[in-house]
């Protein structure tokens, strides 16, 4: 969740932020939630709730993208908790590159090759799970996923080793 806010520009109302963000947090949350709508919408909304009732209290130089990003990624854990159930969302891992546009028989091997590994992703602890995510699909680094998930470097380092070397024992090699 990228944003073009720079730290003591945010939107001075919580219904400016609100109107600013909700767009990103629900992208977030529809990612995680592996493009379930009722999930997103949950998180989103209980993420601006948060947001609502510490409003006044955040620290205006820092990015409120980033207060957003965290609170929205831990919700999203949390929620994945109770809802084991859940199917992964890195369909995008599969299919990498710059090529021609893929025919119809390529479409469907990619379809079906993303429909398993958003099944062995479902299969990873929840932790595990958005570490991976937030490392692969968003672009961030362990220093940053610590901060959001409020844990220490190494352990963040040990929960992405373990949902590769986890996804490479059910048979999905190169899973960056």
């Amino acid at each position: 969740m990228r944003s073009a806010e720079e730290p003591g520009e945010r939107p001075a109302t919580f219904e400016a932020c609100y109107a600013e963000h909700r767009d990103a947090v629900y992208r977030l949350c529809l990612r995680y939630g592996a493009g379930r709508a009722s999930f997103a919408e949950d998180v989103t909304q209980e993420t601006f709730v948060r947001l609502y009732q510490s409003f006044a209290k955040l620290d205006r130089e820092r990015p409120i993208s980033d207060w957003l990003y965290a609170v929205a990624s831990r919700l999203c854990i949390s929620r994945l908790r109770r809802d084991r159930s859940m199917l992964g969302w890195l369909a995008r891992l599969v299919h990498r590159g710059e090529e021609p546009a893929p025919s119809a028989a390529q479409l469907y091997e990619h379809h079906e090759a993303a429909a398993g590994l958003m099944e062995a992703i479902g299969r990873l602890p929840p932790r595990q799970r958005v570490a991976l995510c937030m490392k692969a699909i968003d672009g961030k680094s362990q220093k940053e996923i610590a901060r959001i998930l409020r844990v220490s470097e190494g352990y963040v380092s040990q929960l992405i080793a373990r949902a590769r070397q986890a996804l490479t024992d059910m048979g999905w090699e190169n899973v960056e």
